[in-house]
């Protein structure tokens, strides 16, 4: 549950950058005049800024994740070992 909250589908972030850059292209093929065009400009600009605070905060995601993995991968291993010191009974 918590990795789907860290990591949202891959398959649909990929979809997000391919409309991206699509929309950024139609964007580029259209020049816009007056008014219009600074809105565009704005519009632009905020989602380029949307986009490189998105890979700023995924990159600590990311970190923070593997460690998690790794501190719970140690915990497991050492449950592991424990469990096989055990003597088995049958009761």
């Amino acid at each position: 549950m918590y990795l789907y909250l860290l990591f949202p589908n891959e398959q649909l972030e990929t979809e997000i950058e391919a409309s991206r850059s699509l929309i950024q292209s139609d964007k580029q093929h259209h020049i816009p005049h007056g008014k219009e065009s600074v809105q565009e400009k704005k519009i632009l600009s905020q989602e380029n800024n949307t986009q490189r605070f998105n890979e700023q905060v995924q990159d600590p995601r990311r970190q923070y994740w593997v460690q998690c993995r790794n501190e719970n991968q140690v915990e497991l291993t050492e449950l592991v070992t424990e469990l096989d010191q055990l003597p088995l009974s049958c009761v």
